[in-house]
């Protein structure tokens, strides 16, 4: 019921302008309607689609998957390019036909990304019994991210907030590299980090308006370069900056900090993640717990660090028991940890959600 009260409430928000496919699966994978423009009338025949969709046997997620990706290959070459497209993958279950496996599923979307890397995937578990861990490496592999719907109320603000972000793409494809004569330190990201000659690469994907990315680099004198394609003037832009020490204002030091809080954050929920699924609980605890302190210490009265500290400790309660961790705390480590270090909301309110998240997130309140 909650899947499908998703997919209606994504029906709502669309408009001539925007195309929506479906598949529904179970061992099977159906295709209910293919790429189709959202006027009026096609969503009423849309939305009956939607109402008729079944619970059925077993879950072929993967089969589900490839039918999605190849549905946005279809796709003109005028299309590659100055629109936004996307995969969204619901499901409430594991993984139990066709491909079963993480690194299985994994390659599927790579290699799909491989000759199409402007269709990004979004996964979106819901409830307790869907596999956190297979869910959000899917996501980083198709540059998206994973959704956590642990109950009906967080519905509107998780599809709210990844159709309010597809609505406000302004560029695509970003990249920073660094470098410094006799080389550098790796960046401390989230983000993937390609090694260059005396420097580094981050690939940061694509960037939704009033966003912004925080890369810590230590570095001394060298360059930065940016490349990515803009949404808004068709094209893509690149830009040089030379890198060399000055003293900081207060502001810009307080700004740095933050940086450092909320990265130490996202890095020990994932490292927090990693040692509760070994059965590390304490080391877990400790992990998170160190994190607390680091953004306590964090200077001034700043919503940001409040953030912080309220996920910090949600996450440290699902942590206490190896049965807490199974059924709440894979999926909200994963879920926070990500949006802390992408700097993206994930369905939650904090300083990453933009004005149309907002709006669109009011628009599901009302409904």
């Amino acid at each position: 019921a909650m899947v499908k009260r998703s997919i209606t409430f994504i029906l709502s928000q669309l408009n001539s302008g925007d195309r929506l496919a479906l598949v529904s699966y179970d061992t099977n994978v159906r295709t209910d309607f293919e790429l189709t423009a959202c006027t009026e009338q096609e969503k009423v025949g849309m939305g009956a689609e939607v109402a008729a969709i079944r619970a059925g046997s077993a879950t072929n997620l993967s089969g589900a998957l490839q039918a999605g990706l190849q549905l946005q290959q279809k796709t003109t070459p005028d299309d590659v390019r100055n629109s936004v497209r996307s995969v969204f993958l619901l499901t409430d279950g594991l993984a139990n036909a066709g491909l079963k496996t993480t690194p299985e599923i994994v390659k599927l979307v790579a290699d799909a990304r491989e000759q199409n890397s402007s269709v990004v995937v979004h996964t979106f578990g819901f409830g307790d019994d869907h596999n956190a861990e297979m869910l959000d490496a899917v996501a980083k592999a198709g540059g998206g991210e994973y959704m956590y719907v642990e109950k009906d109320e967080n519905l509107g603000d998780s599809f709210a907030e990844a159709l309010g972000g597809l609505a406000s793409v302004v560029a695509q494809s970003i990249s920073l590299t660094v470098s410094q004569p006799g080389g550098m330190a790796r960046p401390r990201t989230q983000f993937p980090v390609v090694a260059e000659v005396n420097g580094w690469r981050v690939d940061i994907s694509d960037l939704y308006a009033e966003e912004r990315r925080d890369i810590l680099v230590e570095m001394t004198e060298g360059v930065a370069k940016f490349r990515y394609y803009s949404i808004l003037s068709s094209e893509w832009v690149e830009s040089t900056l030379a890198c060399s020490p000055r003293d900081l204002t207060d502001d810009e030091a307080t700004a740095v900090d933050l940086a450092v809080a909320r990265e130490t954050t996202a890095a020990a929920m994932l490292q927090a993640n990693e040692d509760a699924a070994s059965g590390r609980m304490a080391d877990a605890r400790q992990h998170l717990q160190d994190a607390l302190k680091q953004a306590e210490a964090v200077a001034g009265d700043c919503e940001d660090i409040r953030r912080l500290q309220l996920d910090l400790n949600e996450c440290l309660e699902t942590v206490q028991t190896s049965a807490d961790y199974k059924s709440k705390g894979s999926k909200k480590l994963a879920w926070m940890g990500g949006g802390h270090g992408k700097q993206r909301s994930r369905g939650t309110e904090c300083a990453y959600t933009n004005s149309v998240q907002r709006s669109m997130k009011s628009a599901a309140s009302a409904m």
